[in-house]
C-alpha cells in the first residue's frame, strides 16, 4: 500500500438538473463554446424566454463545465480537458433517468458518440449513426458573390416554402415531415416570421409558377452565434453552380443581423456540399455526430 497507504481516486461527479436561476449560466457556457454550442444555447434560449417550455438542462461542474439540452433531441456540450470524457458520461446517466429515448442525439462528437455508447441497448436502435459531421464556420464576408435573387422569405409565404422544406427533410433524414402535421407548418412559419428562412424562386418543368429552388433557415441562433440549417437546391437546379451564391447570400444576410460566427454541420460523404461550403469561405473547425432514432 505504500507509506502512505491508499490512493483514492475522487469519484465522478455526478450531473444535475439545472433550475431556471442557472439557465443563464448554461447560456454563457454555450456562447463560450462557439459553433460547438449554439445548438443547446438556442433550445436554452428558447426555453427562458418562454419560461418553462418543455426542455431539460443537465450540468456538470461549479462553475459550469460541461451541460447537454435534453428535450425532443439531446444535444451537449462537453467543456475542454481530462474531465470530458467523465462528463459525457455523467450527462449520459442524467439521460436515463428520464426512461425514454429522443428523436437524436446531436452535436459535438466527443459528447454524442460516449452518451450513445452508454445509452445504447437502453433507447430504441437507431435509424442511423453519422459519427463524423464536419462542423464548418465563417466569421466574415464570403468568398464569392451572394445571388441577388435570393432573399428573406416573406409572411404568408409558409405554403409556397413547405414542398421545398419537406423535401428537404425528407432527404436528409430519410422520412418525411408530414407525419408531423400542421407542426411542421407552424415551424415554418415561425422561421419565416423570426426572418431566418432564405429562397430563390425559379421555373421548373411541369410547374406553371416559380417554385422554391434554394432554400436556407438560420435556425439556431444564440448571441453573435448561428447555424444554418436546412439548405436544399431542386433537383432540377441542381449542377448549375445556384449553391455558392446562394450560401454567400446566407452568410451575408446573417452578418447583416449581426451575427459574427456563421456556422453548419454536413455529412462527411457529401462532398460536393463540403467543397462548395468551403468555396464560400467556411473552414472546418470540428467534428459533429447524429444518431437518428
Amino acid at each position: 500500500m505504500g507509506l502512505f497507504g491508499r490512493v483514492r481516486r475522487a469519484a465522478p461527479e455526478p450531473a444535475r438538473l439545472l433550475g431556471p436561476g442557472e439557465l443563464g449560466q448554461a447560456l454563457e457556457l454555450c456562447e463560450a463554446a462557439g459553433p460547438d454550442g449554439v445548438l443547446a444555447g438556442s433550445r436554452i434560449l428558447a426555453k427562458v424566454r418562454r419560461g418553462g417550455a418543455f426542455g431539460q438542462v443537465w450540468a456538470v461542474g461549479r462553475p459550469l463545465r460541461s451541460i447537454c439540452w435534453l428535450g425532443g433531441s439531446l444535444t451537449p456540450v462537453i467543456g475542454a480537458g481530462e474531465r470530458a470524457g467523465q462528463d459525457a458520461l455523467a450527462l449520459a446517466e442524467a439521460a436515463l433517468t428520464r426512461g425514454r429515448g429522443v428523436t437524436s442525439l446531436v452535436g459535438q462528437a466527443a459528447g454524442v458518440l460516449p452518451i450513445w455508447r452508454r445509452v445504447e441497448g437502453f433507447w430504441p436502435r437507431p435509424r442511423e449513426v453519422r459519427a463524423n459531421q464536419p462542423l464548418m464556420e465563417i466569421g466574415g464576408p464570403p468568398a464569392v458573390a451572394p445571388d441577388p435573387a435570393v432573399r428573406l422569405a416573406r409572411p404568408g409565404e409558409a405554403d409556397l416554402v413547405l414542398p421545398a422544406a419537406a423535401s428537404m427533410f425528407t432527404e436528409e433524414l430519410g422520412v418525411s415531415p408530414v407525419q408531423q402535421g400542421g407542426a411542421y407548418r407552424a415551424r415554418i412559419a415561425g422561421l419565416i416570421s423570426r426572418r431566418a428562412t432564405l429562397i430563390r424562386l425559379g421555373r421548373v418543368p411541369g410547374r406553371p409558377d416559380p417554385v422554391v429552388v434554394f432554400k436556407a433557415d438560420l435556425g439556431a441562433g444564440v448571441g453573435p452565434l448561428v447555424q444554418v440549417h436546412g439548405v436544399w437546391t431542386h433537383p432540377a437546379w441542381r449542377g448549375r453552380g445556384l449553391a455558392h451564391g446562394g450560401m454567400a447570400a446566407v452568410v451575408r444576410e446573417a452578418l447583416a443581423q449581426g451575427y459574427r460566427s456563421v456556422s453548419l454541420y454536413v455529412n462527411d460523404f457529401n462532398a460536393a456540399a463540403r467543397a462548395v461550403y468551403r468555396d464560400v469561405g467556411f473552414r472546418e473547425v470540428g467534428t459533429w455526430a447524429t444518431v437518428m432514432f
